[in-house]
């Protein structure tokens, strides 16, 4: 520099944003506070770098709904604060227009080149209004005091928004391609777990610098990194991860093979011998719902490899689930065959999703 203008600044990489959105409201109240604590011990040691920023909207039992920011040393400012502590007639964290406009402060307020999200909370993957009973069932995402969110209503979230780089979910069985083809229009990159997530979650001490590196290694290196935390484990039990890193531009070209595969093959006669992801565990057990993707097109002797390959960047899984539930016919992603369990689809609101249109709807001609 000659001294005859400004000094230029110095170069960095493109300023990125990560919000955590942690619903808190329910059973996994408490592991917030843990996981806070795990992200300042990340921060404190560097993992923002030069141009990161960490907004979290927290909302917990006893406390009104807050988004904050993280600084670098480790302190957190509140930037708005929404409502009253409230209960199930509160504030609802996963309504999708209040979740949008939660977004959409923390992008105005932390204005960055590209934008993370960690989606932190209950969820049961595509599964959603029980019809039977006119009610959700299962979580699909979040529980705010026994209020829960569709995935279609979770994809309604982003409307408007701008593209996100990633979402992050450190919640259960969210690997799943029905919930990613939802989301394809909303992200780049997903990162998820086609199985449950043990209490813990994320282990945000070691993985969070990750977030803020570039894309796709870094993600790769947070979804290693939980897997590295639970293989590492002593107790077989607490032995059990699946987690895997989704290339969301290759889900079009996946429900095609799907698609063309499905509809040139004969269903099975029987699902009881392909590889699932839920297994019987107390209030996590959602049988028949989560099937092995690559293990199912084997069965059915369709060939869907090469899209696959296109959608699933990476992925890691424990030899077991909780110590006794094998783990290897496994690709990182989870389908459900419609095919074969067309009954229990429909009762929860398959043939609502994008994917049903997709891969099945001209075959049943449901209008």
């Amino acid at each position: 520099h000659d001294g005859s203008g400004p000094t230029p600044p110095p170069v960095t990489g493109p300023s990125r944003t990560v919000i955590a959105y942690m619903v808190a409201t329910n059973s996994l109240n408490g592991a917030d506070d843990d996981d806070i604590l795990q992200m300042r011990q990340a921060v404190t040691a560097g993992a923002l770098g030069d141009n990161g920023h960490l907004l979290i909207y927290r909302a917990a039992i006893g406390t009104a709904p807050k988004l904050a920011v993280m600084d670098a040393d480790g302190t957190t400012r509140v930037l708005r604060e929404y409502g009253a502590a409230g209960g199930p007639d509160g504030v609802n964290s996963l309504d999708p227009d209040f979740m949008r406009s939660v977004i959409a402060d923390a992008m105005a307020m932390s204005p960055s080149d590209e934008y993370g999200l960690i989606l932190w909370s209950h969820s049961t993957g595509w599964r959603g209004i029980d019809t039977a009973v006119k009610s959700v069932t299962g979580r699909s995402f979040g529980d705010d005091y026994g209020r829960m969110l569709t995935i279609p209503q979770l994809a309604d979230v982003f409307t408007g928004l701008p593209r996100l780089l990633f979402i992050y979910f450190d919640s259960c069985f969210m690997g799943n391609v029905e919930t990613l083809y939802e989301l394809r229009h909303a992200t780049d990159w997903v990162i998820a777990s086609p199985a449950e997530t043990p209490f813990d979650g994320a282990p945000y001490h070691l993985s969070l610098a990750s977030l803020y590196a570039p894309v796709p290694d870094g993600l790769d290196g947070c979804a290693r990194a939980a897997f590295d935390y639970y293989m590492s484990q002593s107790s077989a039990v607490h032995r059990s991860s699946t987690m895997a890193v989704y290339r969301m531009s290759g889900l079009d070209a996946l429900a095609d093979a799907v698609a063309g595969s499905l509809s040139a093959t004969s269903p099975l006669l029987s699902v009881d011998a392909l590889q699932q992801y839920g297994f019987p565990r107390a209030y996590a057990y959602f049988p028949d719902t989560f099937f092995d993707l690559g293990d199912y097109m084997t069965a059915r002797g369709g060939y869907v490899a090469d899209a696959l390959d296109g959608v699933v960047y990476s992925y890691y899984a424990t030899p077991y689930m909780w110590g006794q539930y094998p783990l290897d016919r496994v690709c990182g992603l989870s389908v459900f065959p419609y095919d074969e369990l067309k009954t229990a689809g429909d009762r929860y609101s398959y043939t609502g999703l994008e994917w049903y249109d997709r891969v099945y709807r001209d075959r049943y001609n449901v209008k």
